[in-house]
């Protein structure tokens, strides 16, 4: 079965999702991951420079 990858919004982060990966894991018995992008809540940069789209492409 297909890895279910969780996305955030802009001015979020991964927290958003609450308990809603853990249930779709269960449910769907899929492995499940939560991402949380560049220079967001769980993430630490001193140069918010680094931010792109391109960036959170390679990243993930």
């Amino acid at each position: 079965k297909k890895t279910i990858i969780f996305l955030h919004a802009m001015h979020c982060s991964k927290k958003i999702w609450c308990d809603i990966p853990h249930t779709v894991s269960n449910s769907t018995v899929r492995r499940v991951y939560t991402y949380d992008a560049r220079i967001h809540v769980e993430t630490t940069l001193a140069d918010e420079s680094v931010f792109s789209f391109s960036f959170n492409v390679d990243d993930l």
